[in-house]
């Protein structure tokens, strides 16, 4: 028979990304301190640093999108008020 699948939460994998991230190991090392293969850390790593680029990215859009709204919002504000 195969060999079973070892699966992991997403908090394991967070704490995988953080001794990398956070605490400066190399992917060695987190791979050995977890006993996890080596190209795990890395691909995990990997997802939680584009993580953090898409929420900078989307809240980027969101402080765009604000400053869009009140350019426009006063004009409409004067069009409610004649209703």
């Amino acid at each position: 028979m195969g060999k079973t699948r070892q699966t992991y939460d997403a908090a394991f994998k967070k704490r995988a990304a953080d001794l990398y991230l956070k605490e400066g190991m190399g992917y060695e090392t987190v791979a050995k301190e977890l006993d996890i293969n080596l190209s795990m850390v890395r691909r995990w790593v990997k997802h939680f640093e584009a993580e953090v680029i898409n929420a900078d990215e989307m809240s980027h859009l969101c402080v765009v999108s604000c400053h869009r709204l009140r350019k426009i919002e006063p004009p409409f504000a004067e069009l409610r008020a004649t209703f």
